[in-house]
């Protein structure tokens, strides 16, 4: 007997959600840090297109990659899925803040970071706190 499939609506449901907020938490926290040393330590703001791309690899990467490592399955689609929530928070804010839209290479950068991050983190250990527990059913 085989084993009945999934939907992929079931698969790839909201509960990346959470992921996505820790991820976006995480791109806050280096978007601050990476102002901070522009500011203090270089005194110009020549490098400030890096480091706010490098923020967003960063932020990405760290969301999808605990997503793979909780839900232990579809690595790469799931964190193509945070990434591309990301880019969407982040760009609702930037039209609310500031009236424009984030570029398109902005939405590659996000989408292939938080797939990078998810097949990492499935390819990596289990957490010892989940060990013994089921597997999510989202």
């Amino acid at each position: 007997m085989h084993r009945r499939r999934k939907s992929s609506k079931k698969r790839l449901s909201l509960g990346v959600l959470p992921y996505a907020a820790v991820g976006l938490a995480v791109l806050a926290a280096a978007a601050a840090l990476s102002a901070a040393l522009t500011f203090f330590v270089l005194g110009s703001s020549e490098y400030i297109g890096f480091f706010a791309a490098a923020s967003e690899v960063v932020g990405a990467c760290s969301g999808a990659m605990l997503c793979g490592k909780y839900r232990r399955r579809h690595g790469l689609a799931e964190g193509a899925v945070v990434g591309a929530l990301m880019y969407t928070v982040v760009s609702v804010i930037g039209i609310i803040l500031f009236g424009s839209l984030k570029s398109i290479p902005s939405l590659i950068r996000y989408v292939l970071a938080g797939a990078c991050g998810g097949v990492r983190g499935v390819n990596s250990p289990r957490p010892k706190e989940v060990r013994n527990l089921p597997r999510c059913p989202l």
